[in-house]
């Protein structure tokens, strides 16, 4: 046998009363407490789904944080207070005796006080793979714990929607403080630009095109066609009937003879069709001059208006930057608006973000007293204890049962070990009951 266990059988009785005493103590904990039942409420926790208004959609990083946060608010006084209220816990005799009993250092209100007293049986958990938060909470009446934690799911709810909409009003305040902000930039801008434009004399359009760039691209020369385009179609027309009447005249000559009517009145036409192809190329010269000096003219502007558009880009390039910063703060002035009346929405929102799942329930089986659970840890407890207070005791009270601790007691050479054996018992001898041998017949001896 090892020494530990020697010395346990020796100090059995040590643990024995260790054992016993906690299982009394376990037997008086389950005779004198007050049974109590548990009661629970489950809701769904609808994160897997993209939020109505703002459609943020929460990732598996921050779930272990959302969790946490949700536990916590339902472990916390903002919800047990309005769920004890709405209850009737308050208006309970019993609970207002136990106030009315209270420490007189003790200052709080009865609704405060009952929270505070309620939370140490108020708990949550979130289920494991899934996304249901359970909450429950232990009352020596079934009656009262199912009350309770159905008034504590409802008043969970409402928190979050209380919370939602004060976060999206105090956001939407924040966003409109912003916006306005960024307005007051933009006007400042503008006024900036406007300014600008008019001690240089450069103007900018939203396009980002300067006026002067613009008279520039409308100055600038066109690719002309030749000059005979203005009277090329006109004299090729009128030459053409030129020397269609000659054929005529021709023909008619020498058909009609050289003093025919006919002949003299094709001849009159053509007089007359020469006439106005020589004005024709007179006028077509004349547009071809007027254009050439127009081009003239317009080039001539090109290049002063392209001057003094090289000698402005400075300017320019200003009040280009400037435009780049307006369009910028309104497109922050845009968003931040919109943000905001997001906000807004969400201000007048009733979801919660969790859907109540079925009717809260008492749990059949008693929360306490938990016989299996007591008994066993009592005995556990016990046992555990025992052992470490038989060892205690043979530490500051030591005995040498084996050889190894004659070893570390006695430094000195061992000659021997005289083995530990029981000597059988001797039975006593049994006595055996003998008969009496008779005795010899004595003979009548007479006298004679």
């Amino acid at each position: 046998m090892s020494p530990i266990g020697q010395i346990l059988r020796a100090r059995w009785p040590i643990v024995a009363g260790a054992l016993i005493c906690c299982l009394l103590g376990g037997l008086l904990a389950t005779t004198i407490s007050p049974a109590r039942y548990q009661a629970r409420a489950r809701v769904t926790l609808n994160f897997i789904k993209p939020d109505p208004v703002t459609g943020v959609f929460m990732d598996f990083k921050r779930m272990n944080r959302y969790f946490r946060s949700q536990v916590s608010l339902i472990e916390d006084i903002q919800v047990i207070g309005p769920a004890m209220e709405a209850s009737g816990w308050l208006r309970d005799p019993d609970l207002v005796a136990i106030y009315n009993a209270r420490d007189a250092a003790d200052d709080r209100d009865l609704a405060t006080w009952a929270a505070e007293r309620a939370q140490r049986g108020v708990r949550a958990t979130i289920i494991p793979d899934s996304n249901l938060l359970e909450i429950t909470f232990l009352s020596t009446s079934p009656l009262t714990a199912k009350a309770v934690v159905a008034a504590l799911r409802d008043s969970y709810v409402d928190a979050l929607i209380r919370d939602r909409r004060s976060a999206a009003q105090a956001q939407a305040q924040g966003l409109q403080a912003l916006a306005d902000k960024v307005r007051v930039e933009i006007l400042k801008l503008q006024a900036e630009k406007s300014a600008y434009e008019q001690a240089t004399g450069v103007v900018l359009r939203e396009d980002y095109m300067d006026l002067d760039t613009v008279q520039m691209k409308a100055l600038a020369p066109s690719v002309q066609t030749p000059r005979f385009r203005y009277f090329d179609a006109g004299a090729s027309q009128a030459e053409a009937n030129l020397a269609r009447m000659d054929a005529q005249i021709a023909n008619a000559a020498a058909v009609l003879g050289p003093s025919h009517p006919q002949l003299a009145a094709l001849k009159s036409n053509r007089v007359l069709a020469e006439a106005e192809l020589v004005r024709a190329a007179q006028f077509n010269s004349r547009r071809a001059d007027i254009a050439s000096a127009q081009e003239a003219v317009r080039s001539q502007g090109f290049d002063s208006q392209k001057l003094k558009v090289v000698d402005r880009r400075d300017e320019a390039l200003r009040l280009r930057l400037l435009q780049d910063r307006i369009v910028a703060r309104r497109l922050e002035f845009a968003s931040t608006m919109a943000a905001a009346g997001r906000m807004r929405e969400m201000m007048s929102i009733v979801e919660s973000g969790v859907s109540p799942v079925g009717e809260a329930e008492v749990l059949p089986q008693l929360a306490f007293p938990n016989l299996p659970l007591i008994y066993g840890g009592a005995g556990a407890l016990g046992l555990i204890g025992g052992v470490l207070l038989a060892l205690l005791t043979e530490l500051f009270n030591l005995r040498i049962r084996t050889v190894a601790g004659m070893g570390a007691v006695v430094r000195a050479p061992l000659l021997g070990v005289v083995p530990n054996f029981r000597a059988r018992a001797v039975r006593p001898p049994r006595r055996r009951k003998f008969k009496a041998a008779p005795g010899p017949e004595l003979q009548a001896v007479g006298a004679s």
